[in-house]
């Protein structure tokens, strides 16, 4: 009689189980991780604020855009003549608050640009739509706002 009970414990046991991953499997989704794999185009626009109010600066420009597993290149579609950036190439990481973008050169070609404008820092990554947003914002000692916003739509897809 005993082993009669215990086949009936251990079948019921079984069953709850089983029952509960079925049940549940449908509910557990594990996002995939993010990723900027790929060629881009879009626009990148580069603004300094000071006082708060005073725009100093404030451009946008056609760029395209291409990333590897752990580096990527920018190219300005722009004509020599009203070329603001420097086409670069450089290397990102990214991390659980975005992407970390570092230059590994920060002027390639000849060109007449200002280094100093393109992208490099930590940037915030928006993957939510089809535009990948990338932002960056920090404060200069002078008190001076840095935006830099990148917005790509992958051409890949």
């Amino acid at each position: 009689m005993r082993n009669f009970a215990r086949f009936w414990v251990v079948a019921l046991v079984f069953s709850i189980g089983v029952a509960c991953l079925i049940g549940c499997r449908g509910d557990i989704t594990v996002p995939e991780p993010p990723t900027l794999n790929g060629r881009y185009v879009g626009l990148y626009t580069y603004t300094e604020v000071s006082n708060g109010t005073d725009t100093v600066y404030d451009t946008t420009q056609a760029v395209s855009f291409k990333f590897t597993s752990t580096s990527y290149s920018m190219r300005v579609e722009e004509d020599e003549d009203n070329r603001v950036f420097c086409d670069v190439d450089g290397r990102y990481e990214l991390g659980s608050a975005g992407a970390e973008l570092t230059y590994t050169d920060g002027s390639v070609g000849v060109h007449i640009c200002t280094e100093g404008y393109g992208p490099e820092g930590a940037y915030s990554l928006d993957q939510t739509t089809d535009t990948t947003r990338l932002r960056h914002i920090h404060t200069t000692e002078d008190g001076v706002v840095i935006n830099k916003l990148l917005r790509l739509v992958n051409t890949d897809l």
